[in-house]
């Protein structure tokens, strides 16, 4: 697994951050005016580029990377 987040564009960090902070996959396409299918893309990319293979994953990585906080 990549020791950072670089690599992903603006939007993947975004989109990492809020699935990472529990948003679900409509309320984020909502917020971010996209299609839950451009969502969906964006997820795999993500776990694609940091070679995650389960979304449950997603969360430890955003924490540990400094992308997201336990906070809200």
């Amino acid at each position: 697994m990549h020791s950072t987040g670089t690599g992903l564009t603006a939007r993947e960090r975004e989109v990492l951050r809020l699935l990472s902070e529990g948003h679900g996959t409509r309320q984020i396409a909502r917020q971010l005016h996209v299609s839950t299918k451009a969502l969906d893309t964006h997820r795999q990319h993500i776990m694609n580029k940091l070679e995650i293979h389960r979304v449950t994953e997603l969360t430890p990585y955003a924490l540990r990377h400094g992308l997201t906080t336990l906070e809200s």
